[in-house]
């Protein structure tokens, strides 16, 4: 039987939790992308991305984010300016708006809860190993083009 995430640091009734957590935010930020609908408008949408994002980032990153706070905002204000080719701290679902693509809001934000993982790794092999994969819930929703 293959030891769970950090159990030999917190013990197994903690390392369940916290795999379970990290399952959820993976679930959740895939849903984002398959179901927006379900997440709200595109404001809406943005934020819980980049709630779960962070949680995730701090979860995974724990000494990371004692050092820098502000590391996720900072790359996702960094990621935008590499997507629109100049810097910028405006909220992706305005800039979308102006260019009349806001159907394209539920992708670009898994792009970047994609991405921050690659340029910020975790600390530990093992959380990689187990939560690199996607995690689906398995549920269906009916897709829309609009966020």
């Amino acid at each position: 039987m293959a030891v769970a995430l950090h159990e030999h640091a917190i013990g197994p009734d903690k390392a369940a939790g916290f795999d379970a957590v990290l399952q959820q935010i993976n679930i959740g930020l895939e849903s984002i992308e398959r179901c927006p609908l379900s997440w709200g408008g595109p404001e809406a949408l943005e934020m819980q991305m980049l709630l779960m994002v962070e949680l995730r980032q701090r979860l995974l990153r724990p000494r990371a984010s004692v050092a820098n706070r502000h590391e996720t905002r900072r790359a996702y204000i960094s990621w935008i300016a590499s997507v629109y080719g100049e810097p910028n701290s405006r909220f992706l679902h305005d800039l979308l708006r102006e260019h009349d693509a806001l159907d394209q809001l539920p992708k670009l934000l898994a792009d970047f809860a994609r991405w921050i993982m690659t340029q910020y790794p975790p600390e530990h092999d093992r959380i990689l190993d187990t939560f690199g994969a996607d995690i689906t819930d398995g549920g269906e929703c009916e897709k829309s083009k609009k966020a």
